[in-house]
């Protein structure tokens, strides 16, 4: 699955059958932990939508600063065992975004990582 981000930083998941899980890409090449000298590898990828707007600040490099907002509801999808899964989010300040599908049933994650 194809992510666009700013600046030419877009992402790939790929599900890889032999390493048991979604590896990541950025602009074309493996993304790998420098230290472990391993690919970064996911159980379950989950991408939210949500509202964002432009901040006042900027970070080290002059971008604006997002808000994000992860309080509400929103969709989601969600990459586990090889497959895309359309689904939708709700979370509140009190409580952690939960993953629901179209009839309302809770989506169990993967067991390992998560990379949101």
């Amino acid at each position: 699955m194809a992510i666009p981000f700013a600046g030419g930083n877009d992402v790939v998941w790929a599900w890889d059958e032999s390493a048991g899980g979604w590896l990541r890409e950025v602009g074309g090449a493996p993304h790998a932990d420098e230290d472990a000298e391993q690919p970064y590898r996911a159980a379950n990828v989950i991408i939210m939508y949500a509202e964002m707007r432009e901040t006042d600040m900027r970070d080290a490099a002059g971008s604006v600063v997002l808000d994000i907002r992860l309080d509400g509801s929103g969709e989601a999808v969600v990459l586990r065992d090889g497959r895309r899964y359309d689904l939708r989010w709700a979370a509140s300040d009190e409580a952690p975004p939960r993953f629901e599908d179209a009839e309302g049933e809770p989506f169990p994650l993967a067991v390992g990582t998560t990379w949101i």
